[in-house]
């Protein structure tokens, strides 16, 4: 793809690694309810705007979040989530 695509993927498979151990460590092991917003904070805070052209805030990095995860679980798609995330913020 490019480099914005690749850096997205970089910095969404380190903020699900992250949020793992947030979930494990802070959450007990829990699955957190509130994910979209703990990985937009994560997102905006390390940078996912130096790789997007539309610049996010929270709230509407929390609804494409929401959107796309919507989508990927209605579709049969063969990538991971990430990936049709990074595609989406790409568009």
């Amino acid at each position: 793809m490019n480099k914005n695509y690749d850096n997205l993927i970089r910095l969404l498979n380190k903020a699900a690694v992250d949020h793992h151990v947030y979930e494990q460590n802070r959450l007990n092991g829990k699955y957190d309810e509130n994910w979209a917003e703990w990985y937009s904070i994560y997102l905006i805070n390390n940078g996912i705007n130096d790789y997007t052209e539309e610049k996010l805030n929270i709230k509407k990095l929390k609804e494409v979040l929401l959107e796309v995860t919507k989508k990927f679980k209605q579709s049969n798609y063969k990538q991971d989530w990430g990936d049709l995330v990074a595609k989406i913020l790409l568009e």
